[in-house]
């Protein structure tokens, strides 16, 4: 019966090796972290929607995402909403940049580096 036992447990322990060996394999070549900048204006309720997208993408994918939030003035609950979720899933690899209008942002957004995706949240509000 032990062995029985035993012998389960080690082909659970392989299976678990060749699952990270494959895991691995299928990262060569590729990169293993990706840089998201989010630029937004009063956008509380679908940066909350992106934030979890984002989550569950990295999750997922095991690939580490590093998200810039690129705020343009926000007047209402959409820097809380960041504050929370850096200080969650995303605690280590998140950045909050305050602009004050388009031209800012675009300035930053050219000092940040290499990007993997810019993501653009249009609110209606800002005309």
């Amino acid at each position: 019966m032990l062995g029985i036992i035993l012998g389960i447990l080690t082909l659970y322990g392989l299976g678990i090796g060749f699952v990270h060996l494959f895991a691995s394999y299928c990262h060569w070549g590729r990169s293993t972290s990706k840089h998201v900048v989010i630029v937004t204006y009063e956008n509380e309720t679908t940066l909350e929607w992106v934030l979890r997208m984002l989550a569950f993408q990295a999750n997922w994918s095991t690939i580490e995402t590093k998200v810039t939030l690129l705020d343009t003035g926000s007047k209402d609950d959409t820097l809380s909403v960041a504050e929370r979720w850096m200080g969650g899933k995303f605690a280590a690899s998140c950045n909050l940049i305050q602009a004050t209008n388009e031209h800012e942002a675009q300035f930053w957004i050219s000092q940040i580096g290499e990007v993997d995706r810019i993501i653009h949240l249009a609110n209606e509000l800002r005309k």
